[in-house]
């Protein structure tokens, strides 16, 4: 028996492909450079690996930090942000995110901020507190949904930049000579860009290229 690369496909069953002297393994999914990439291309597998990691990095920082007294809020904003966010949010400048997965990571992320004020769930909603107001308690510290459209529209800045012959950029104005389904599809990475240039108020001719 030998062993060869990996790969992930939709049907095992339909697709043979082979290397000379090597089998290809079918999987449903695989981890490349940290992230899990699955055969449908869903983020959940993904986004549960990043919650996890991002909840060992905030346990390791809780006692020292986090639940310190003698830090004050701003510091552990700046430290929430360096570590703890940077770990929840790796590789997502290339996520084409779901409503759903959007709502998992602000969950974890407004739960640590709870946690940094020492504010429990119910104090939380018996005395009105908003996420907002916890978040201005911090310094102002952003939402896990900002910080992904600042990383996608910080990767569309790297990918415009590139020559033409580069192939991620290639692969951005690339397209299909074939139509998308009527019915209700996700939404790709090219469309969430196009909302965010909306969102904050820029308008171009870079949809129209695409």
């Amino acid at each position: 028996m030998t062993y060869g690369p990996k790969l992930c496909v939709e049907d095992a069953g339909d697709i043979d492909i082979g290397i000379p002297g090597r089998s290809v393994q079918h999987i449903k999914q695989s981890k490349y450079l940290g992230s899990i990439v699955s055969d449908d291309l869903s983020l959940d597998l993904d986004i549960t690996e990043r919650i996890a990691q991002a909840g060992k990095c905030f346990g390791a920082l809780k006692e020292a930090v986090f639940q310190s007294p003698h830090v004050t809020s701003e510091t552990k904003n700046m430290l929430f942000q360096s570590t703890v966010l940077s770990v929840l949010l790796y590789g997502s400048s290339s996520w084409a995110v779901t409503r759903r997965d959007i709502t998992r990571l602000v969950t974890f992320t407004n739960q640590c901020q709870r946690f940094m004020l020492g504010i429990h769930k119910f104090k939380q909603q018996s005395e009105r507190i908003t996420s907002n107001d916890i978040r201005h308690k911090l310094g102002n510290l952003e939402t896990a949904e900002d910080s992904l459209m600042a990383q996608r529209l910080r990767w569309l800045g790297h990918l415009e930049r590139m020559e033409d012959h580069r192939l991620p950029r290639q692969l951005l104005h690339a397209w299909l000579p074939s139509t998308r389904p009527a019915h209700v599809v996700r939404l790709r990475w090219k469309d969430r860009i196009v909302k965010d240039l909306k969102m904050v108020g820029l308008t171009s001719t870079w949809s129209q290229r695409t």
